[in-house]
Formats: structure tokens, sequence, C-alpha cells
């Protein structure tokens, strides 16, 4: 690795020292942005453990333990801050970016690593995938990553078995992250396999790297969910993560009307980088249909989904492609790669020139709009504090868990989003039956959300649930008050009016 950093020139390590700039510019004044929902589920997760709660058991949680695990170690070494687990991610970032740059350095050289580092920079971070949030697909793709390099650095030979084990550590851990990521994996590997075969075609020679692997595998799947068996908490784990989630998978469909409306926006705006792919079909470089194909294998496993970020699987590999096409382009016609990746750059950046100067809240909006109460969210803690005691337990009609974190409240529910209630899967009624019947305890206050995107209002299957809920708070709750926009400020008020003029209301059990 020494030997291939040396070859670095000083113009090449000029731009990869720029990528990291970029990187950093792109998600500097999302730190301290408010959370996002899923953001907030894992936040609270985390904070259950922390004290002494069950994951799983005690908030409903879709996703695998990993990222509640790094929410958990971003907590304990930065404590309590909104930027804690966006300063993890970012970390994860840069780490992923090196990778990706070490991979092209060993394939192609020091032009075409500085070139996907930055061209990584961009896609990593392109806004209509709402990619600024310490979401699972920004921690998943280091893993990938990294055993896609372990492939390229040592390839070929069963005296390699140490790094089959560590494959193998890494693909566990990125699986708890998102499962999202098995396809690209087992293509990485079963490919790497296959160059181990064609050497002799002896099947022995494969078998032992494969054994090693998938031992590892299982053995680092044990440590990850050790704390969920040794908790009690495995089944829940499996009723949520496991069984749900395939529900929830189901529920989308096989079509692609959610592919073409997340290529819209490529189209659109990353024209450039569409463009320079489309090129790398016509130019021939190493490696071209292994990568071209590592993508439509990872797309495969996410072209259904409705969800932007689910696409940063991608953009490791994109960000090679395009290097290619980039320096391709520039040998072919004897132009300055720089030329060409400035060009890339300003293209990409322009129509979102914007965001480099907005305040952590305005990008929140940026990005969320205001059809989700994220601001409204972080701003009723002080209202939730002031209105109950560190062991009441409260109710938020809604899916913002983010408020069960900013106020260190636990949830009278373990319903902490809805949409087990409303997407239509086999035991959305038992759900709804459940998050009733948990109603009658009259929990010390209950934040309502009368937002569309935050599931409990709106053209659902929660008017039995919304019924119950009204006359609860009618009959039982005074309105404490309640948060609305008016000239493009968020404002607090206390005299009681009609719920559909605001965003988030607060009530209290008389």
């Amino acid at each position: 690795m020494i030997g291939e950093l040396k070859r670095i020139s000083l113009k090449e390590w000029f731009l990869i020292i720029f990528s990291f700039c970029l990187l950093f510019a792109f998600r500097y004044n999302s730190f301290n942005s408010p959370f996002e929902r899923d953001e907030g589920e894992y936040a609270y997760s985390a904070w259950i453990l922390r004290n002494g709660g069950t994951l799983y058991k005690d908030a409903f949680l879709q996703k695998p333990p990993m990222v509640v695990y790094t929410y958990l170690a971003a907590q304990t070494i930065f404590g309590d801050n909104v930027w804690a687990p966006r300063l993890t991610a970012f970390i994860f970032l840069v780490l992923t970016q090196v990778a990706i740059g070490l991979i092209a350095l060993r394939l192609y050289g020091g032009v075409s690593a500085a070139i996907s580092m930055t061209v990584f920079s961009i896609l990593s971070n392109f806004p209509p995938l709402m990619p600024f949030a310490a979401n699972t697909e920004i921690f998943m793709i280091l893993p990938i990553s990294l055993i896609l390099y372990l492939y390229f650095l040592f390839k070929g030979g069963r005296k390699n078995i140490f790094y089959f084990v560590i494959a193998g550590l890494l693909s566990a851990t990125g699986v708890f992250y998102k499962p999202i990521c098995i396809g690209a994996i087992l293509f990485i590997v079963f490919y790497w396999l296959y160059e181990i075969y064609k050497k002799d075609r002896r099947l022995l020679d494969v078998f032992e790297p494969a054994f090693f692997f998938g031992l590892s595998f299982i053995l680092g799947s044990v440590v990850i969910l050790f704390p969920l068996i040794k908790s009690g908490a495995f089944p829940y784990f499996w009723e949520q993560a496991v069984y749900y989630n395939s529900l929830y998978a189901k529920a989308y469909g096989f079509g692609l009307s959610n592919f073409f409306m997340q290529l819209t926006p490529f189209i659109k705006y990353q024209w450039a980088g569409l463009s320079l792919i489309f090129i790398s079909f016509f130019i021939p470089w190493p490696k071209r249909s292994y990568f071209l194909f590592l993508i439509f294998i990872s797309l495969l496993t996410i072209y259904q989904s409705p969800i932007g970020h689910y696409y940063l699987i991608l953009m490791p590999f994109l960000a090679i492609v395009i290097s290619k096409a980039i320096d391709g382009i520039s040998k072919e016609f004897k132009i300055n790669y720089i030329y060409l990746v400035g060009l890339y750059i300003f293209v990409s950046i322009f129509p979102f020139r914007e965001q480099f100067f907005m305040t952590p809240s305005e990008i929140n909006i940026w990005v969320y709009g205001r059809a989700n109460p994220f601001i409204e969210a972080y701003e009723i803690r002080k209202k939730i504090i002031e209105n109950s005691d560190p062991e009441d337990k409260i109710l938020i009609a809604g899916s913002e868990p983010e408020i069960f974190y900013y106020s260190k409240r636990m949830s009278a529910s373990r319903f902490v989003i809805v949409y087990p209630m409303i997407i239509d899967t086999k035991d959305a009624e038992n759900y709804r039956e459940e998050f009733i019947a948990e109603i009658v305890e009259r929990p010390k206050l209950i934040v309502y959300s009368n937002m569309d995107h935050s599931g409990f209002v709106g053209d659902n299957d929660l008017d039995g649930v919304r019924s119950l809920v009204n006359d609860v708070i009618e009959k039982d709750y005074d309105f404490v008050g309640g948060y609305y926009w008016q000239n493009g400020k968020l404002r607090w008020i206390s005299e009681d009016v009609e719920r559909r003029y605001l965003s988030l209301a607060l009530y209290k059990r008389k």
C-alpha cells in the first residue's frame, strides 16, 4: 500500500484533499439539524439501552441492531447531542471514501483514485436522496467497500484465508446495518471464490476460504445478536426486523414505478453523471463488466423502494465507473482531467448551491419540507420537560420518536411510529388493537401530530384509533399549546384552537 501511495502525484494529492473538503462542505451545516424520524428511532432505542431498557421490546424497530449500537457508541463518546451520530456518519463516509480511493489506486492509478473520491463526495450527498441523516445506508456502505478492497488487494490463492475471515465479519456487520447489501456482498465473495477456482479447477481450493467466510459470518452474527439473546429481546427482533420487515417489503410490490420516481431527479440534476456512466460502456477499462454488474445486482435489491437513501448503496461503485469515464475522455481527447472534474463538480453542485449557506434548521426544511414536523419536534421537548417528570410516560399520536429522545421520556406504547398499524400487512389490525389497549393507561402527556407524513392523520386505516384518541383527549386532557407556522416563523400558541391549524399539539392529563 505504501508503495502505491508513493505513486500519487502532487496534483492528485491536491484533488484528494479537495474531495475531503468537499465532503465536509456538503454536510457541515446538517450536523446540528434536527433529527428526522428514522434517526429519532435509533437515538431513542439507544437511549433505552443506556437506561436499562430492552431493545425491540420497549420500542418497535424495523432495523437490525447495528445502527442502534452505533448510535449508542456515538452517545457514549460524544454525549446527548444531535451532532453525535451525524459526526459518526461523517467519519464512516470519510473511511468509505478512502476505501474507494484505495480500490481505484490499486486498479487504475492515482488519477482514478483522486477522481473517484471526488465523485463519491458528490454522489453520496445528492440532495434528492435525503442523504444528510445518520441513516443505516451511510454506515452500511463502509463494510461493503472494505470487502471490495480486500478482494482486489488479496484475491486468488488459499493462503488468504485470514482475509476471508475479515470479509465474513465485515459482511455480518453490513447485513446487520441493512440487509439490502446481501446481493452485493454475495457477488463479491462468489466472484472471488470463482477466481480461486479458475487457477487449478479444483473445488477443494474453494472449500476452505468459503468455509471460513461462512463461519466468520455466523460468528459475527452471533456476537451482534448476543445482547438481544441475553436480554430476551430476540423474539421481538425477529418479529419486527425480520418477519414484519418482509411483509413491509412485499407491500411495495415489484413494479418499476418507484424506480422511475427515483430516477427522475438523477435525470434532472445528475445528467452529467448518467451521461458518463453511459459513456463508460464504450470505453474499454479493466473490470468494467465487474463494476457494472455489481451496480446491477445492488439495484435489484432496492429498485422497488420509494426511499431515496436506499440508493446510497450504489454510490461507491458509481464513483469508480464515472471516474473511469472521465479518465478515458481525458486520455482520448487529450484534455486535462482537472478541467473535466471541475466541470462535473460545477454542473452537479450548481442546482443546489444554496445549501452551502443554510442554517441547520433551514437545511432540514429544504430537504424534508414542512410536511414533516421535525423542527417542531425539537422545540416541543422544552414544553414536555416543563409539564412532566422524568418518570412520566408520554404518548405520541404520530411517528416522531425523536421527541422521546429529546425529552428523555419513555413512550406509553411500544409503537413509537404508526406505520406498523397502517401499512397493509396481516398484523396491522392486531397492532392497532394493541395500541388502543395501551392508551387505557392515560399517559401524562399526549403529543398529537397533525401532519400527513407523520402518519396519524390522513387517509389510512387509523379511523378507530383516531376516534379513541380524540375521545380520550376531549374527556381527560387539557390543551397545553401547539406549534404553527406563520410567515416562515415557527410559533407557539397556548390558547385553545382547532387542532387542524397546528402541526404539533400538546395535551396534559387533567
